[in-house]
């Protein structure tokens, strides 16, 4: 009986050594791999899972022993993404990702506007299987992808591996085009298979030093969160809402001078980002970070209103975080 695996590993051998052959070249040449940008896409509860939350460390490392450290947050999650075997065009860009490429992941949920759409941004650190996709290690990545992601357009598996940075910026579709010096539309149409790759004689040079800047420079996601509730608890205790013993439970304003004309919670978490050296979050930055908190999960822990503000557009207006979510061990932050 031929192994799962061997199939692929049959189909995508020629493939596999006229890449290695010409990354050979391409080493000789120059010394190093050149960065290249790399668009996937994916259903939003899978992106969430994995991208964005990250999957627990025992999880992973109880199926796959072979884990980069790079791709674990302190909360012990590891951060990944994986491309479907059915389609022969997206396996061969998985084949050429390596580290230090640039991923751009763009989320498919059927509810964002074509001029409302968020992206996210990390950089590769590892991929697995092997380059040479030996059965096991195939069977293996199989197991994992099957115990994370769910089905997504009748597809079950998800196992070409990319392992990414914790560290992942979420930035609306068209200001990456702008970075980039693409047209919004030719990203918006262009870019729709599970995974491809940017044309680099078409990318903006100074663009790609852009994005990477923009995203190495700020935490991992629950790093933020962390911090947004550090800076919930402080602007609780300045306005006497801590009267009980416990500062939580109170609308604080969400913040945003610009927007409401009024400063919160926006500009308190920013001056905590810059303390840390971290580059502070544009508003559309935390807008996101906010309507994720509008997940099932958080029901009952955190409350996020948004009104329409005077710019025309739904916004964040006040946070109500009811109990320690992110800060388990705060001891309300008393000094």
């Amino acid at each position: 009986m031929t192994k799962r695996g061997a199939c692929s590993e049959t189909l995508y051998t020629p493939l596999i050594r006229e890449i290695e052959n010409k990354r050979k070249l391409v080493l000789r040449c120059i010394g190093h791999g050149i960065m290249e940008i790399y668009v996937a896409t994916g259903h939003y509860k899978n992106v969430k899972t994995s991208v964005i939350d990250g999957v627990s460390l025992d999880t992973v490392v109880h199926i796959i022993e072979r884990i980069p450290q790079e791709s674990i947050d302190s909360y012990n999650r590891v951060h990944l993404w994986g491309i479907p075997s059915n389609s022969h065009r997206s396996v061969k860009y998985w084949l050429k990702v390596k580290r230090g490429d640039i991923l751009i992941i763009r989320p498919f949920s059927g509810k964002s506007r074509k001029d409302d759409i968020n992206v996210y941004i990390t950089v590769v650190v590892d991929k697995y299987p092997s380059l040479s996709l030996p059965p096991d290690e195939l069977d293996k990545a199989r197991q994992l992808s099957r115990s994370i992601w769910q089905q997504y357009r009748n597809i079950s598996e998800f196992p070409y591996l990319i392992f990414i940075r914790g560290n992942v910026m979420s930035i609306p579709l068209k200001e990456v085009s702008d970075i980039l010096g693409l047209r919004y539309e030719s990203f918006l149409i262009g870019y729709r298979q599970s995974l491809m790759r940017l044309n680099s004689r078409k990318v903006r040079k100074e663009g790609i030093k852009e994005l990477l800047k923009m995203v190495l420079s700020l935490p991992e996601a629950f790093k933020i969160y962390e911090l947004l509730e550090e800076a919930y608890i402080e602007l609780s205790k300045e306005y006497g809402w801590d009267y009980l013993g416990a500062p939580y439970g109170a609308p604080i304003h969400a913040g945003g001078r610009h927007i409401w004309g009024q400063e919160g919670l926006y500009e308190k978490l920013n001056e905590k980002l810059a303390s840390l050296g971290y580059r502070e979050l544009t508003w559309n930055e935390y807008r996101e970070l906010l309507r994720r908190l509008q997940e099932p999960e958080y029901y009952g822990k955190i409350y996020v209103t948004f009104h329409i503000a005077p710019n025309g557009r739904v916004e964040p207006h006040d946070i109500v975080i009811y109990r320690p979510i992110f800060k388990k061990n705060t001891h309300y932050l008393t000094s």
